[in-house]
């Protein structure tokens, strides 16, 4: 088994005072990366990565970090950080060696992918504590500005640590196997097919030409990693419906939110339902986050052209979520 540190950076002083870090209005740089530090550290754990971390309580000096990170021999060492508030909107990971080079290019790619935050590139850093007395090839992630990404932050801490995660996962060459992220390769594996011919996932995930519809879809993504059984779907709306009801509430945490999706605390994977008036439904999952938006998996009637498929769907940022399905 993969033994990786992850830690979030401040929290604790050498002298075991409280450590904000930079700070913006209410908001501290020690709070605002521990959430993001623990939802990396959920989904390494997902993948049978063991982890050395003191997230989500950010109890440890860095000093200890990087000792205890030593002591434990791990294959390396991550510190989630971000930047001061008149510093430029962006990540900007740093590192100092080769291997972290490679770890912080491998962890920008997929923190891009799934958030909305930019880059300002990763940097080679020779003057950093942490970097240097570190055993295992190290990255202080810098997440970005406390001003200019706080927003992103705030909102998709979830997603910068699932792609973090990501990123770790394919150093180390282990498996990624969050179900989430199951979920999203399957969607995205079937894709141009569902663009190019129309086809609709029938209840036993052989193609034929037909209307394309939105629950089918998604059922078809959660049937292939093992959350609906065969033969069973699910549709959404103000309820759930379906043959594959219970098999989603073994699963998956089912909740009503009835707010609008930048009220709902979405996390990647999250599998949502919308409805509006007495008939009209739209069951959808979250691919990821783009300038600030939800991007969709989606496909149904208004979806079937190419620049609708899989993208961003600003019809349904203006209704609320009557539905939400959360794998555990």
């Amino acid at each position: 088994m993969s033994k990786v540190a992850v830690f979030a950076g401040h929290g604790t002083s050498q002298n075991g005072s409280w450590d904000s870090g930079c700070v913006y209005g209410k908001y501290t740089e020690a709070a605002l990366v521990a959430k993001i530090a623990a939802s990396c550290v959920q989904y390494l754990k997902a993948s049978g990565v063991d982890v050395v971390t003191d997230a989500p309580a950010n109890k440890i000096n860095m000093v200890k970090q990087v000792a205890r990170s030593n002591s434990e021999s791990v294959k390396l060492h991550v510190a989630f950080h971000c930047d001061y508030s008149k510093a430029p909107a962006g990540t900007i990971p740093l590192y100092t060696s080769a291997r972290g080079c490679r770890l912080a290019k491998l962890m920008n790619k997929y923190v891009l992918k799934y958030s909305s935050l930019t880059t300002r590139g990763v940097a080679k850093r020779t003057d950093l504590y942490e970097l240097n007395a570190t055993d295992a090839p190290a990255v202080i992630f810098e997440v970005g500005s406390i001003k200019q990404d706080l927003k992103t932050m705030l909102k998709e801490y979830d997603a910068i640590g699932f792609g973090a995660a990501i990123g770790i996962l394919e150093y180390l060459g282990v498996e990624s196997r969050p179900k989430q992220y199951k979920l999203l390769a399957a969607l995205d594996a079937v894709e141009h097919k569902v663009i190019s011919q129309h086809y609709k996932y029938k209840n036993s995930a052989n193609l034929n030409k037909k209307t394309i519809n939105c629950a089918e879809y998604i059922s078809w993504g959660l049937r292939k990693i093992g959350i609906l059984a065969k033969g069973h779907s699910i549709w959404l709306g103000k309820l759930m419906h379906g043959s594959g009801t219970s098999d989603i509430k073994k699963h998956c945490k089912v909740s009503h939110p009835n707010k609008k999706w930048n009220s709902c605390d979405l996390k990647i994977g999250d599998v949502v339902g919308f409805q509006w008036g007495n008939s009209k439904v739209h069951t959808m999952a979250l691919l990821r986050f783009s300038g600030g938006y939800p991007v969709w998996a989606t496909c149904g009637s208004s979806d079937i052209k190419a620049k609708n498929l899989s993208r961003r769907r600003t019809k349904y940022e203006k209704l609320p979520i009557k539905t939400l399905i959360r794998m555990k």
